[in-house]
């Protein structure tokens, strides 16, 4: 459990998602830094000063559950703060590799790149930070209206395959009674290809690496509308300069189709669900460069 006595070594803390921000990284580092503060530790949810704009889709959904008001730290700050990272496990995709990290939560495969990183198998981070501290923390109606949110944006409103049976029993202990079905027709957004495939394919973006390899990732969420542009996705992942991993979600068919843009070869997986970019695919991924290696 949380080591009260050697977090407050390092106060103030900054609690800090992954860049390109979603839902769950504000509610996991919101929510984080208040129970940290509950516990008599100085803590602050925290965001960079560039490149931590929320799209259209997860503020909307944000807005509507969470007041977000994180700390703004600049770049040449970095080297005098301690963080804390959530949602992510590979400091490349927040505050790089020079910076101090004295604790972390995520739910990603692990880069092994942090020590002291609490790793689930949850599909949400903030369902992960629930499930650790609901035992020892009373979370507010507001904060557990918030972590589902953050699930249901995770987990594709229920209909991913991150989402198991384990998900939904930490979910039944909230006692949320929501029509999921109804917030799905809310919120969520296609993927919108009026501004070109090139600048689509830029978006939901995330940098991973394993095995020394570095890579960015584009997810599309798609319907049969929109399925005929399949192919020309594909030739825009290949005209990118580096390794690019590309994952097309169709929600009505009920399939996903990945693409690993590497060594100017592109690797291809089919799923007969809608995949976990994260999950299922990253493993086929990191399996496929083993191979390589």
């Amino acid at each position: 459990m949380i080591n009260i006595k050697e977090l407050k070594k390092y106060e103030p803390l900054y609690v800090i998602g992954h860049k390109n921000p979603d839902i769950d990284t504000a509610v996991s580092s919101s929510i984080l830094a208040s129970i940290l503060t509950y516990f008599g530790i100085e803590a602050y949810p925290a965001i960079l000063d560039k490149n931590y704009d929320f799209d259209n889709y997860n503020k909307k959904m944000m807005d509507d559950c969470i007041v977000y008001q994180p700390k703004v730290i600049k770049k040449e700050e970095l080297s005098k703060q301690h963080f804390i990272i959530v949602d992510h496990n590979d400091p490349i995709q927040s505050i790089g590799d020079s910076a101090t990290i004295v604790w972390g939560m995520d739910h990603h495969k692990n880069s092994n790149k942090v020590d002291n990183m609490l790793i689930s198998t949850l599909c949400c981070n903030s369902l992960f930070i629930y499930d650790y501290f609901k035992d020892i923390y009373p979370f507010s109606k507001k904060e557990l209206f918030q972590i589902y949110m953050a699930t249901l944006n995770d987990s594709a409103f229920f209909k991913a395959s991150r989402y198991t049976s384990f998900d939904k029993k930490i979910l039944d202990t909230m006692g949320m009674d929501i029509d999921v079905e109804k917030l799905f027709h809310n919120y969520f957004e296609f993927t919108d290809f009026s501004s070109g495939m090139d600048n689509v394919i830029h978006r939901c973006n995330k940098i991973y690496e394993y095995h020394g390899v570095r890579f960015n990732t584009s997810l599309i969420k798609s319907n049969n509308q929109n399925q005929y542009l399949l192919e020309e996705y594909k030739k825009s992942l290949q005209k990118e300069k580096e390794p690019m991993l590309g994952v097309w979600q169709n929600f009505e068919a009920k399939e996903t189709f990945a693409f690993f843009w590497y060594q100017n070869q592109l690797q291809s997986w089919y799923y007969p669900y809608i995949a976990s970019r994260s999950k299922d695919v990253m493993n086929d991924v990191v399996n496929y460069l083993e191979r390589s290696d």
